[in-house]
């Protein structure tokens, strides 16, 4: 197993530890973006406090920065999040805030439609992939404007007049053919998948005007229902929304920074995460998407698909020993995860109910120390830390502290030993 513990003297003994954290993930990304062998996904763990938000806004700023990135994707459904609203160097913000700490809750429908044709832009099989991954069409309507005898063009009456300066109208904005296109879409319900290139950019310029608009989704299950998107679940609308992102700056030389996708997501959809974003960038090989998490079922679920081409970061504080508090960071691929369960001991810090994690713990760390003498210092370090974890039950404790006994006793055997 890869791990180094920056603060403990690793390769970036000299930094701090949030720069070598970021020296490891520029590491993994520098890799990707320079050899390929993409799509390739870095997912970054730890307790809230940490710093996984500020890690993924600096890493953002870093490339931006640079200007030699094909796009720069900071994405994020929570209320809040640390990249900043800037867009310059390739970094396109695709969160939620509209202004510094403003949330954007209106007009969900108008952002889906931006985003989806953004993402047609790129590549017109775009919005087919999303809707395999989401098991959903998806359709949209701009209704004709009602208002008779208006002096007003009938498409400026359709759009936001804050929009348009001073005196301006919409034909400053739009040409005859970009009009005549969104003329011809009045009133109907299309599918995004159906438009023509030149029709996807027409309406990307008629879009930027904020005009009303509403979409529709038709479910590919069995009741194959055509709903609002407003009438889906928060989580149904969270990874609609999390997939149309990635795919709206899905392109070679591209790097994607996702801040908790498990947001309102059901447990299937979080086990399907990892399987679902490699499929929506396969065949990309220059590019690198960064996750923070604090998800353990996406990580062991991705695992389970993708033993190779996947990494975990882990950030966690730790007793200095002198009343304070360091940080570790610890780094390993995909394949050295062996389950979920020691995934959530090990990285998560946490004992879940009835584990038996706990016990193969205990039982490895006595038989490192009958085996390898000089390291049961450490074995029994590793043994008392085990206490600290969250969830760990009277029984777990009584186990460890049996454990720490026999290896104390085989110290002292073999100290006996070496003095006589």
């Amino acid at each position: 197993m890869e791990s180094d513990a920056f603060v403990d003297g690793g390769m970036e003994q000299n930094m701090a530890p949030q720069d070598a954290l970021f020296a490891k993930l520029q590491a993994h990304i520098e890799h990707s973006l320079h050899f390929g062998g993409g799509p390739r996904v870095t997912y970054l763990i730890g307790n809230n406090g940490v710093g996984k938000s500020r890690q993924l806004a600096r890493i953002a700023a870093h490339y931006a920065s640079q200007g030699d990135i094909a796009a720069i994707g900071c994405i994020s459904n929570a209320v809040y999040d640390r990249f900043t609203l800037t867009s310059r160097g390739g970094l396109e913000y695709l969160g939620s805030r509209s202004s510094g700490n403003a949330v954007f809750h209106t007009a969900i429908d108008r952002l889906v439609s931006k985003i989806i044709l953004k993402g047609m832009q790129r590549s017109k099989r775009a919005v087919r992939l999303l809707e395999e991954t989401l098991e959903m069409d998806f359709m949209f309507s701009i209704d004709a404007p009602q208002e008779k005898g208006s002096k007003v063009p009938p498409l400026q009456r359709l759009v936001d007049r804050r929009k348009l300066k001073s005196g301006a109208s919409i034909a400053d904005f739009l040409s005859v053919s970009d009009r005549r296109t969104v003329v011809e879409l009045l009133g109907r319900q299309v599918r995004f998948s159906s438009l023509k290139l030149d029709q996807v950019a027409s309406l990307q310029k008629f879009m930027d005007l904020n005009p009303e608009v509403r979409v529709f989704v038709h479910r590919r299950n069995p009741a194959r229902q055509t709903i609002d998107f407003g009438a889906l679940s928060t989580g149904e609308q969270n990874r609609a929304l999390t997939f149309a992102k990635v795919l709206s700056v899905a392109e070679e030389g591209a790097l994607i920074l996702i801040d908790e996708p498990e947001i309102s997501l059901h447990l299937h959809w979080q086990m399907d995460f990892h399987r679902s974003l490699k499929g929506l960038l396969e065949g990309l090989k220059r590019i690198h998407v960064v996750v923070a998490t604090h998800s353990p079922v996406i990580i062991s679920e991705g695992a389970k698909h993708d033993s190779d081409d996947a990494a975990v970061i882990a950030i966690d504080h730790v007793d200095d020993g002198e009343g304070g508090e360091r940080l570790i960071v610890t780094d390993r691929l995909f394949r050295d995860i062996a389950s979920h369960e020691r995934l959530v001991l090990d990285d998560f810090n946490t004992a879940t109910y009835r584990t038996q994690e706990v016990d193969l713990k205990i039982a490895e760390s006595v038989l490192e120390a009958v085996e390898n003498p000089d390291r049961i210092a450490d074995v029994i370090k590793r043994l008392q830390q085990i206490c600290a974890k969250l969830g760990i039950s009277e029984e777990d404790r009584h186990h460890v502290e049996t454990a720490v006994r026999v290896v104390r006793k085989q110290a002292l055997v073999l100290d006996t030993g070496a003095q006589s």
